[in-house]
């Protein structure tokens, strides 16, 4: 299940505390568990989109496209 909440920790707080072949930060506001997601797309820019198997898409940006192709060899 999806969702969100009100903490008085920083995003990158959390991350830093979070298994980093488990869980991948997407984009600034988000962090992916990479065992949820159902599949990995790419834009004709390049962009990736993790897809989740309830339909809930959510967008890397830019950077951590980059960096996700050269960590998981995408």
């Amino acid at each position: 299940k999806h969702g969100s909440g009100s903490v008085r920790k920083s995003l990158a707080d959390f991350e830093a505390r979070l298994d980093p072949r488990i869980f991948f930060r997407v984009n600034a506001s988000d962090v992916v568990n990479l065992d949820s997601v159902d599949r990995i797309t790419s834009t004709a820019g390049g962009q990736l989109i993790a897809h989740f198997a309830d339909g809930l898409e959510i967008p890397f940006s830019p950077e951590r496209s980059r960096i996700f192709e050269q960590e998981h060899g995408v």
